[in-house]
């Protein structure tokens, strides 16, 4: 009974977020001509809610702690808001967040060859896949520090991705004409975006308040537990932000990639509250104190989603 509540909180979650999407969709007047990828956009970018749902399953086994990080990914703007101009985009942050996930459940896998695509894929979709390599190399460090292991596999997937991103972006992509034309490219889609630069203030008004408090609280929870799959999810985060400080990934283009590694984290958030509860007067009324953060988390998305 309760697996089959669980589920249909989130088809009800994934239901929400695609009305909501839909509708920004519909409301922004898309050029005819745009039509078919921004729809295109809007499915995976839907896609993306049970994804970060697996995400937070793995790191904190709860499965309520996990629906809250779904949603927040419900409402989260940047998965259409930057990504629905250029498919290549919301394909790219997909297949990025599926290849994070594939290493944290290589496990269940069995064969880490049925993954390596996604990598693979990633690199010739969008060179930001080159991003995987230092990701790896936090998450190995972040591991030693803490003298665990690693089991065949993921070593074989991660070596796998590193070489196979490393060779295609090497060969295909960083090629004197390509870079031509990436150039051209950006100057007259993204200029805007490139030469903005890193401050806290446009992180919060484009990210929202609640993912940013949320996935940072939940990060320092991930890092006392010390599980490898939060290992992985702030090595990503690292990572990330390290990029848009130093503007090696223009900062809205960035944001998309880090707001669902903070939506995953923030389960720690929901789980440490759901354990506080339990110990004090008010637990009679966990459900609906439950329902009511539920409430919170969706309206305030909604209010920061259309604001935009």
């Amino acid at each position: 009974m309760a697996d089959k509540k669980i589920a249909a909180a989130l088809i009800g979650l994934i239901a929400f977020g695609s009305a909501l999407r839909i509708y920004s969709t519909i409301k922004s007047a898309v050029p005819a001509t745009d039509a078919l990828n921004n729809w295109i956009s809007v499915i995976i970018g839907v896609a993306l809610i049970p994804v970060i749902y697996l995400f937070a399953v793995k790191l904190t086994e709860n499965q309520h702690a996990s629906l809250f990080s779904a949603a927040l990914a419900t409402t989260i703007p940047l998965f259409i808001w930057k990504t629905v101009a250029q498919l290549t985009h919301t394909v790219a942050l997909f297949l990025f967040l599926m290849t994070l996930l594939s290493l944290i459940y290589i496990k269940e896998l069995k064969d880490w060859k049925i993954a390596i695509i996604l990598p693979i894929i990633f690199a010739f979709v969008h060179v930001y896949a080159i991003i995987i390599l230092p990701i790896i190399l936090f998450y190995f460090a972040f591991v030693k520090l803490e003298q665990k292991e690693f089991n065949k596999d993921e070593t074989m997937f991660s070596l796998a991705s590193i070489m196979g991103i490393g060779a295609i972006v090497l060969f295909f992509t960083l090629t004197p004409a390509r870079l031509l034309i990436l150039q051209q490219y950006v100057s007259s889609n993204y200029y805007s975006f490139s030469t903005q630069t890193f401050t806290l203030t446009k992180a919060f008004t484009f990210a929202g308040l609640i993912p940013v408090y949320l996935g940072a609280f939940g990060t320092y929870l991930g890092l006392k537990e010390k599980k490898k799959s939060a290992l992985l999810m702030i090595a990503a985060g690292v990572t990330l932000l390290i990029a848009m400080s130093l503007n090696l990934i223009p900062l809205y283009l960035a944001l998309p990639y880090f707001v669902p590694i903070l939506a995953a984290l923030a389960s720690y958030f929901y789980k440490a509250l759901d354990k506080q509860i339990d110990t004090m007067r008010i637990k009679s009324y966990k459900t609906a104190i439950e329902l009511l953060a539920f409430a919170i988390v969706l309206a305030a998305g909604v209010v920061h989603f259309l604001s935009l």
